[in-house]
């Protein structure tokens, strides 16, 4: 029963906000409740022949903004999920492997001859190794751009052992305050 003496035969039920909103096919009408107030009960619309479903629908499109997926696709290359705790989460496509910073790169063949990028490179999607300092540089490097990618550049943290400068390039900790124009 979801409040005293209503609903007399609920066929649909629908949750949205703070109100429980059914359909009763004795009264013929369209009922929302208050979730924490049972006594606050409110025809909505009455003299329907036989209400079925009921769906709660928002016109609230402010609330899309808070979705960190929303901005610059949460910092992932592919795919951006929501986890339990609302963090953006990255996950790839066929044949691409996550790196550390929310990048996917083409997984290379298991026998493959080249040789993986070293802490302080960068690694171009499409396979092959940079300078991590040339990274977001506004000059592309990797032949398929990826060291210049807006969603990348834009939410990237550096790595440990390097300085996020004010034009998002990363520098080595070393070249701070050099006499570099970074």
């Amino acid at each position: 029963m979801i409040t005293k003496g209503k609903p007399n035969h609920a066929f649909a039920i629908a949750v949205h906000g703070d109100y429980v909103y059914w359909t009763d096919w004795v009264l013929l009408s369209v009922l929302r409740a208050s979730k924490y107030a049972v006594e606050d009960v409110q025809i909505l619309r009455k003299d329907i022949p036989k209400p079925m479903g009921i769906v709660a629908v928002s016109q609230q499109t402010d609330i899309c903004s808070a979705n960190p997926c929303n901005i610059l696709n949460g910092g992932c290359t592919d795919l951006c999920k929501i986890n339990e705790y609302s963090h953006p989460v990255c996950y790839c496509g066929l044949g691409k492997i996550l790196m550390d910073d929310g990048r996917c790169v083409q997984a290379k063949p298991a026998m493959s001859s080249e040789a993986n990028c070293t802490e302080d490179s960068f690694q171009c999607e499409t396979g092959g190794c940079i300078s991590y300092e040339l990274s977001c540089d506004n000059h592309v490097h990797c032949p398929d751009g990826s060291d210049e990618s807006a969603t990348y550049c834009g939410s990237r943290v550096c790595k440990t052992g390097f300085f996020r400068c004010p034009s998002n390039r990363c520098i080595h900790q070393t070249k701070v305050c050099d006499g570099g124009l970074f």
